[in-house]
């Protein structure tokens, strides 16, 4: 399948930085890697009292059902977001 991800910064504005169409032959597995990556690229790291990553996993979803869509990223800053191209 063909997924289009959007890479950008969402402060006051969206501002896409760049827009990259990919073949997958999984979604879970495409959100799950892409998601490893930016906890990589933005240094975030778990703590046991308040965790990054726990935030993250509050405004990152996937809807693998009907839509085949995800956003990984916070209310505000760094985004990736991905939709499945029919």
């Amino acid at each position: 399948m063909r997924v289009k991800i959007e890479y950008g910064c969402r402060v006051r504005e969206t501002e896409v930085e760049e827009i990259k169409i990919v073949e997958t032959d999984n979604f879970y597995r495409l959100y799950c890697d892409l998601k490893r990556t930016y906890i990589k690229v933005h240094n975030i790291e778990g703590d046991p009292n308040c965790s990054a990553e726990d935030y993250l996993n509050e405004f990152s979803e996937i809807d693998e059902e009907e839509e085949m869509t995800f956003y990984i990223g916070f209310e505000e800053g760094e985004y990736i977001e991905g939709w499945k191209l029919i």
